[in-house]
């Protein structure tokens, strides 16, 4: 009994000193942490030292390299200058501050170089101004020209639907004839209408036909009568008619040109107006008309061609022109009236 009362004593005892061990080497463990802490913290202190030794010296350089370029000289013996702070590795592997020296004669090397790729720099500079101011160029070229043909694109349009619709054109009627081939070219037809006085523009006219299908369609034509307002369509229309209406009118020895143009509007051959305004504007070659005395040389008479109207029966079409009408009048005076006649008017 005594024995197992010491073997329980012994056993607390152990219990005890085991404890008193492991607490000791925890508080030597925490002792040894916290030497390792203040270590660390004295590492992060200088390195923001080094960093900030690195500012001030930067500082300084640039203020003494500031100075000297002011009062033009250049100091040859400049006593070592700090350039730099190097980061080393000691033996216990933490991160140490060190200062690198380098000679007066490194930091003269660094401005010559610095010198050096200055005018490098100013060139490209220049570069990039000139490419700019070429590239603002070239907007304004190009935009001056997409101007320009948009000018010219919608000039060509508007003119094309006036002449195509007819609109602030000329009333007055013109004489067209086609022969057969004429009338089966589409582009000789648009030529004569152009000739003619008609039409302006004789490629959109021939677009037209081919596009509505009219280019086939054209009939040969005797004098047939047209003017520039009436549009494509109804100059089409007329162009396609094979049968026109015809009217026979007499006129006998002794009618005035106003009676002529009068009975000429009341079978509706032309209107009076449109026959005064075909001798006025004519543009014939008939030689008796150099002959006919202008002035006050055909006093008495109320017009120039008074008596230049062959007293005859004439055929014409029903809505002639007054150019069509008077150069059937002068083409029979012309070949029934011989020079001797023409000599009594």
């Amino acid at each position: 009994m005594p024995d197992d009362i010491d073997k329980i004593l012994n056993d607390i005892q152990a219990d005890k000193l085991a404890k008193t061990h492991e607490e000791e080497a925890t508080r030597l463990l925490l002792h040894v942490d916290e030497q390792t802490e203040q270590k660390l913290a004295q590492q992060r202190r200088n390195k923001v030292s080094g960093f900030k030794l690195q500012l001030d010296l930067d500082e300084e350089t640039i203020k003494t390299e500031s100075e000297n370029e002011n009062n033009g000289e250049v100091d040859t013996a400049v006593s070592p200058t700090v350039e730099s702070v190097e980061l080393r590795t000691d033996t216990t592997g933490f991160i140490s501050n060190q200062p690198v020296v380098l000679n007066a004669g490194d930091t003269n090397d660094r401005s010559e170089n610095d010198e050096k790729e200055k005018p490098g720099g100013n060139r490209k500079g220049k570069d990039v101004k000139a490419h700019t101011a070429w590239g603002c160029v070239r907007g304004i070229i190009y935009a001056i020209l997409v101007l320009a043909a948009s000018g010219v694109l919608a000039y060509f349009i508007i003119v094309g639907a006036l002449d195509m619709t007819g609109l602030f054109k000329s009333d007055t009627k013109v004489p067209v004839t086609l022969t057969k081939e004429q009338a089966k070219d589409v582009s000789k037809v648009s030529m004569i209408l152009k000739k003619e006085g008609v039409i302006d523009q004789p490629f959109f006219f021939e677009m037209f036909c081919k596009l509505t299908g009219a280019a086939d369609d054209f009939k040969p034509q005797d004098e047939a009568t047209l003017s520039p307002d009436m549009g494509y369509k109804a100059i089409i229309n007329v162009l396609r008619l094979t049968k026109r209406e015809i009217v026979r009118v007499t006129f006998p020895e002794g009618m005035t040109i106003s009676e002529i143009a009068e009975r000429l509007e009341k079978n509706k051959v032309c209107s009076a107006s449109e026959f005064y305004l075909a001798m006025e504007n004519h543009d014939f070659t008939y030689g008796f008309l150099n002959e006919i005395p202008d002035g006050d040389a055909y006093e008495g008479r109320f017009n120039k061609y008074e008596g230049y109207i062959f007293p005859d029966s004439y055929d014409f079409y029903v809505g002639s022109s007054g150019k069509a009408v008077l150069r059937k009048f002068f083409d029979a005076f012309d070949n029934r009236v011989d020079a001797t006649l023409r000599a009594k008017i």
